[in-house]
C-alpha cells in the first residue's frame, strides 16, 4: 500500500461518566475504522473527563473538591473491563488506537495519572505512556508519571507509533527520544483549550508543536483536541460569570504531514473525526535530505540518556534475605510492566 489513512478523534466524553465515555469511545473507534482508518488519535483524557473545573473554581473549594473526588471514583485501572472493552474495539476496527485516560493507580488507590493507552489491532494493550509532568492546575489531581512510563512508541507495519500529552511537546528531549525510537506517526492528545482569554494562543500552539515535530522528525502527527459541549458547561458554570469565561468549545484538531504542511485540518469547535490520507513514499524525500538520528546528527557530540527505572517505594536493609527477596519480587512486578 503507498497510502494509509489515519483520524483524528475530536469529541467530548460523557464528562465523568466512565462507562458511558467508554461506549462513547467505542463506537468513534467503530465509526472511524470503518471509514478506513488504520491509526486513530484520541484527546487528552477522554476517559472519563480532563479537570477542567479548575479554570472556574479555587483548587480547595467545595466545589471542585467534589469534581476531585469523582474523577478518582471514575477514573479507570489499567488493566480493567473499559481496557478490555476499548480492546476489543479496536480489534473489530482493525485499527491502532491511542486513547487519553485518566488512570487511577493501581498500587497507590487515591492516585491519578493521566495517561495514554496503545492499543494494536489484535486487541492487546502494547504500551502506557503516563504524563511525566501535569501541566499548571492538572498537578492538584494528577501525579506525575512513572519513569518506566515515560516513552512509549510501539511497532507498527508502517514505522514507529507513539505519542506525547499536551504540555509536553514543548520538551525537547522527550520528542527527540521518541524520533530516536523511530517514531513515524505521532499522537498529540490535547485537552479543550477554550477560555476567552487564552483559547486562540493555545489553538496555535498545539498545530505549531504538531507542525515543529513532524518537520524534525520527518513524521505525521495526529494531533487529536477535545471540545466542550453543553452538558459540560452545564455541569462546570453555575452562574453567568462562569458561562463567559468559555470563549469557544475548544478544538482546533491537525493532521499534519512528514514536511510540517496540513494533511487535512485545522477544526473549529465541533465534534468531528478528521481523516488524513498520507503518502507513505513521502517520509524519503525529506529523510534523505535531514535524518537527525542518522546522517544529519553526531552521536560523539550529543548524546542523550532517558533514565526509566523507577524507584522502589519500599526497600529493606538490615533484614534477613526471605523478607528482602519478597520485597524486590514486589517491586519488580509493579514497576516493569504495563499493568
Amino acid at each position: 500500500m503507498s497510502t494509509l489513512m489515519v483520524a483524528a478523534v475530536q469529541a467530548a466524553p460523557v464528562f465523568l461518566d466512565r462507562s458511558a465515555s467508554v461506549d462513547k469511545a467505542c463506537r468513534l473507534i467503530a465509526e472511524a475504522g470503518g471509514r478506513g482508518a488504520r491509526i486513530i488519535g484520541f484527546p487528552e483524557g477522554f476517559i472519563p473527563a480532563h479537570p477542567y473545573w479548575f479554570h472556574f473554581e479555587p483548587a480547595v473549594n467545595r466545589r471542585a473538591r467534589q469534581f476531585g473526588q469523582e474523577l478518582l471514583r471514575t477514573a479507570i485501572t489499567v488493566p480493567g473491563p473499559e481496557v478490555d472493552a476499548l480492546c476489543e474495539a479496536a480489534r473489530e476496527a482493525e485499527a491502532y488506537v491511542v486513547m487519553g485516560v485518566c488512570e487511577r493507580s493501581a498500587d497507590a488507590s487515591f492516585t491519578l495519572y493521566n495517561s495514554q493507552l496503545f492499543i494494536t489491532p489484535k486487541g492487546v494493550l502494547a504500551a502506557k505512556h503516563q504524563k511525566l509532568v501535569p501541566t499548571h492546575a492538572e498537578r492538584v489531581v494528577h501525579a506525575p508519571g512513572l519513569r518506566c512510563y515515560a516513552l512509549a512508541c510501539i511497532d507498527t507495519p508502517w514505522g514507529g507509533l507513539g505519542g506525547l500529552i499536551c504540555g509536553e511537546h514543548s520538551n525537547t528531549l522527550a520528542r527527540f527520544a521518541l524520533i530516536a525510537l523511530k517514531e513515524r506517526f505521532h499522537v498529540g492528545s490535547w485537552p479543550a483549550n477554550f477560555s476567552a482569554e487564552g483559547a486562540r494562543a493555545l489553538f496555535e500552539t498545539k498545530n505549531i508543536n504538531a507542525r515543529a515535530h513532524s518537520l524534525e522528525g520527518n513524521l505525521v502527527v495526529i494531533n487529536a483536541a477535545g471540545v466542550l459541549n453543553d452538558q459540560i458547561k452545564a455541569m462546570l458554570c453555575d452562574g453567568e460569570g462562569k458561562a463567559a469565561m468559555c470563549g469557544t468549545n475548544g478544538g482546533g484538531s491537525a493532521i499534519v504531514g512528514p514536511g510540517g504542511d496540513y494533511l487535512a485540518g485545522p477544526l473549529g469547535g465541533e465534534e468531528q473525526i478528521l481523516y488524513g490520507e498520507v503518502d507513505l513514499d513521502a517520509f524519503d524525500e525529506k529523510g534523505l535530505m535531514r535524518d537527525i538520528t542518522g546522517h544529519y546528527q553526531r552521536a560523539d557530540v550529543f548524546h542523550l540518556t532517558v533514565n526509566c527505572e523507577d524507584t522502589p517505594l519500599l526497600e529493606f536493609t538490615g533484614v534477613n534475605q526471605q523478607k528482602a527477596s519478597a520485597v524486590n519480587t514486589i517491586n519488580s512486578v509493579s514497576r516493569n510492566s504495563v499493568t
